[in-house]
C-alpha cells in the first residue's frame, strides 16, 4: 500500500508525543535537558555521517558547488516566502485555539516539524514508498520519531503533537510525487537531495544543543533545488 510508511510515522509521533505529555510532570528538568542534548548530539552525528557518505558516493565533479548553490538559493527563496515566520504563525494560531497556557507551543511545533521532515530518511523513505511501496525506511524512522517526540513533548509540550500534520503532508506529498514522477528522479538527484537534507539536520542538532540558531525552516526549499539544477545542466550539457 502506497503511503503506509507515512501513516505509520504519523501514528508513532502521536503515540510518542502522548507519552511525553503524560510523563511531563514526572521528568525533572535535568533529565529533560540531558535527553534533548543527547538527541541533539545524535542528530548532528547522523547529519554529518549522511552528508559525508553522500559526498563520497557522488560521482558529480560539481557536487560541492551544486550543494552550496542549492542551500544558498533555497535559503533566499525560503526567506522570501517567510517559511519560518509562517510556521510560527501557524503554530501561534493553533496555540490560541487549543492551548492557552503553553508559551512554548510554537517552538515545540516548529522544532519537531523540522526534525521529522528534514533529512535523508524522510526524503528517501518517502521516495521508496512511492516508487516501490517499500516502507521499511519510514518504519525505522517512525521508531526514532516516536522516541524523539516523547522527549520533545516532555520539554516543549502540546505543540509537538501537532507536528504530525506537516509530516503527513510533507512525506505524503513526496510519496505521491515519487509515485507519479519516479522516472524523472535520477539517482544523482536523490543523492544531492539527501546530502542537503543531512546538512540541514546538522543545523537542527546544533540548535538543539544550543550552540547556534539557524533558520533551517527557511532553508527547506534547498532540498528541491537539485531537481532543477540537474535538468538545467542536462539541457546545457554541463
Amino acid at each position: 500500500m502506497i503511503g503506509l510508511g507515512t501513516i505509520i510515522n504519523v501514528i508513532a509521533i502521536i503515540i510518542g508525543s502522548t507519552f511525553g505529555l503524560i510523563l511531563k510532570h514526572n521528568l525533572k528538568d535535568q533529565y529533560k535537558l540531558v535527553m534533548i542534548q543527547g538527541v541533539g548530539l545524535t542528530t548532528v552525528v547522523i547529519g554529518m555521517f549522511g552528508a559525508i557518505e553522500g559526498l563520497f558516493d557522488s560521482t558529480e565533479r560539481l557536487i560541492g558547488l551544486i550543494i552550496i548553490l542549492s542551500i544558498v538559493l533555497g535559503g533566499v527563496i525560503g526567506t522570501f516566502l517567510k517559511i519560518e515566520k509562517r510556521l510560527n504563525q501557524f503554530g501561534d494560531r493553533i496555540e490560541k485555539k487549543y492551548s492557552k497556557d503553553n508559551s512554548q507551543f510554537s517552538k515545540g511545533f516548529v522544532t519537531a516539524s523540522i526534525i521529522f521532515c528534514v533529512g535523508a530518511m524522510a526524503i528517501m523513505g518517502s521516495i521508496n514508498d512511492g516508487m516501490s511501496g517499500d516502507y521499511t525506511l519510514l518504519a525505522i524512522k517512525s521508531i526514532l520519531d516516536g522516541i524523539t517526540s516523547m522527549i520533545l513533548a516532555s520539554k516543549f509540550g502540546f505543540g509537538v503533537l501537532f507536528s504530525f500534520i506537516p509530516v503527513l503532508f510533507y512525506q505524503g506529498s513526496i510519496t505521491i510525487l515519487a509515485y507519479f514522477f519516479d522516472s524523472f528522479l535520477q539517482e544523482v538527484v536523490k543523492n544531492q537531495m539527501t546530502i542537503i537534507g543531512n546538512i540541514l539536520i546538522i543545523g537542527i542538532g546544533l540548535e538543539l544543543v544550543e550552540i547556534k540558531k539557524f533558520k533551517v525552516a527557511d532553508m527547506l526549499p534547498s532540498i528541491f533545488i537539485p531537481i532543477f539544477t540537474y535538468y538545467i545542466m542536462f539541457i546545457l550539457n554541463i
